[in-house]
């Protein structure tokens, strides 16, 4: 897309990287792939980016994280490589001119948005923290909410090489940053579709009908005491409540709508008991005088 107004125009940020370790403050970003998006998921920029690890900070780099992406100095030459000096302008110019506060987009992206945060604070960019919003759309919590509805319970696994088989979608290289970027927002698209469809089957558990009545009502012999259907006592006996949090009962008779006026009644009872019955205490009379 040309001629687009970035600042006005843009609503996610879709991202993923590869790196040398798992602690921001000690690793270093190898990879990045970045797609920014509009509010129809239509995209207006993107990059990727390699980068050699600075050589002083290989000590702390993880031979597990290079055996899961693969860097190898050769082979990242080949691919464009540049130090983290030009990575860094590389992020610099990808976000210039984006609005505040964009809803990330990732495979774990909690992970990706500290890196990235790490990367340009180490560079001294200013307001780092404005960047991204605090809320985001991680393909992991999706995938798995998705599950809930659809199956009533959790998946076998929330890998993104899984979840992408389970789906039907090609991942062209597991582990590239580029290559994970796009089908994160593959699985994205599906997922908002199936909850998006009017014909989405819902598994029961999921579909149960929440009570009409806020009281529900106790049955003598069955050992089911007067209790709320919801709210934050849901459950729990009317005549506990009373004793523990009795102002709770109080704002419930004024401001909860559609109470009987039996169930008020009850509740104004509980509040107010009677006092227990007992031989009367005699008052003291005094003697009359002749």
């Amino acid at each position: 897309m040309t001629n687009i107004d970035i600042k006005n125009a843009a609503a996610y940020c879709a991202i993923d990287t590869e790196t040398t370790g798992l602690d921001p403050i000690t690793s270093e970003i190898i990879q990045f792939a970045g797609v920014i998006l509009d509010a129809k998921f239509r995209v207006l920029k993107e990059i990727n980016l390699y980068a050699h690890p600075t050589p002083s900070m290989l000590t702390e780099a993880s031979i597990k994280a290079f055996a899961v992406n693969g860097y190898a100095p050769e082979l990242w030459e080949a691919k464009g490589a540049g130090t983290q000096e030009e990575l860094l302008a590389g992020l610099v110019s990808f976000f210039a001119g984006c609005p505040e506060k964009l809803t990330a987009i990732g495979h774990n992206v909690a992970f990706d948005i500290a890196m990235v945060s790490a990367t340009l604070e180490r560079g001294n960019i200013e307001n780092t923290h404005k960047l991204f919003d605090r809320h985001s759309l991680d393909t992991i919590s999706v995938a798995f909410f998705c599950d809930i509805c659809q199956f009533g319970k959790r998946g076998y696994s929330y890998r993104l090489s899984d979840l992408c088989r389970k789906h039907g979608i090609k991942q062209e290289q597991a582990h590239d940053a580029q290559s994970d970027i796009h089908a994160s927002l593959a699985l994205l698209e599906k997922f908002v579709a199936f909850v998006r469809a009017p014909t989405a089957k819902i598994h029961p558990s999921v579909t149960r009908t929440v009570p009409t009545k806020f009281v529900i009502r106790g049955q003598k012999g069955r050992g089911k005491a007067w209790h709320f259907s919801r709210g934050k006592y849901i459950g729990i006996p009317i005549k506990q409540i009373a004793t523990t949090d009795p102002n709770y009962l109080r704002w419930v008779t004024k401001e909860v709508s559609g109470l009987t006026e039996e169930e008020k009644e009850y509740i104004y009872k509980v509040l107010s008991p009677k006092r227990p019955r007992g031989r009367p205490r005699k008052t003291p009379t005094t003697p009359k005088t002749t």
